[in-house]
């Protein structure tokens, strides 16, 4: 379940990225997608950490990145925290991977 709600993170962002960059979206949704982003950042933090997994790599990370995401002012902003979060993806995916 933990690599379900990551992979979901993960393509939320890849899919806003673009789209805001590509003119898509309006900048009076900043507050939607911003709400929508980091509900799935909390689930994802909230998952790992039901599952006792809250100490594994990229988790502080990741908690890290959802401070950025509820301070980002613009669309800009929450759209250059794709890669960082494509980052974390693979560093928490990795480490899922590598356990027992």
């Amino acid at each position: 379940m933990a690599l379900v709600t990551i992979q979901k993170l993960c393509t939320a962002f890849h899919e806003f990225a673009p789209a805001w960059e590509h003119g898509a979206l309006s900048p009076s949704s900043l507050d939607y997608f911003k709400a929508r982003l980091i509900a799935r950042t909390v689930r994802v933090l909230d998952t790992l950490r039901t599952n006792e997994l809250g100490k594994i790599r990229g988790y502080a990370q990741l908690a890290a990145l959802l401070c950025s995401i509820e301070s980002a002012a613009t669309l800009n902003a929450l759209a250059a925290l794709a890669e960082d979060i494509h980052q974390v993806n693979h560093m928490l995916s990795d480490a899922l991977e590598s356990m027992d």
